[in-house]
């Protein structure tokens, strides 16, 4: 199956305000217990091994539009900040992506505050990244995630799918002083 094509999300002009239903992309699961499932998507689909050594296609989950029942269940018992960064492999695993869809969802929450903990690989991605800086169209350079929805927190846009943390009026990467 070849959905190479669509997995780039449509623009949003502004940050996607909580309590509002928006058009986003979803990734179609299928699975013989609970049939057809919709899960938000953010970004594109793509493979880190470059810098994280994570050969393996994926898409990242937008948690803004997961319900609360199942951004309960997927969060807990894991790490404060564990949500973030959780991706969906495109083939070999239980729940496959079928297709990726639009599909109207209601908006639960703002990203929170990412990375609370930094995982092992974060001072390579910061290194690779650090000469350069977001544009105006608000394209994270790791993997081109669409910034445009993601609101500012305290001065920083903050990518939601690896933690790149960028100025809000200089576009220039915030390097956490955080360890792993």
């Amino acid at each position: 199956m070849n959905i190479a094509n669509q997995d780039t999300p449509t623009a949003a002009q502004q940050p996607y305000v909580v309590g509002k239903s928006y058009t986003v992309l979803v990734a179609v699961l299928a699975s013989k217990w609970n049939g057809l499932r919709y899960v938000p998507i953010i970004g594109p689909k793509h493979a880190d091994d470059k810098i994280l050594n994570f050969p393996h296609e994926h898409y990242h989950i937008d948690w803004r539009f997961v319900s609360p029942a199942a951004y309960a269940d997927a969060t807990f018992c894991r790490s404060a900040g564990a949500e973030f960064g959780q991706v969906l492999h495109t083939e070999g695993e239980v729940n496959e992506v079928q297709a990726i869809q639009k599909r109207r969802m209601y908006c639960f929450r703002d990203f929170g505050t990412f990375p609370v903990h930094i995982p092992p690989w974060y001072d390579r991605l910061q290194q690779a990244y650090q000469k350069t800086t977001l544009g105006p169209k608000r394209l994270c350079p790791h993997q081109g995630a669409d910034l445009s929805s993601v609101a500012p927190v305290d001065g920083a846009i903050t990518c939601p799918l690896h933690g790149l943390k960028w100025c809000s009026h200089t576009g220039k990467l915030l390097v956490s002083q955080l360890k792993p």
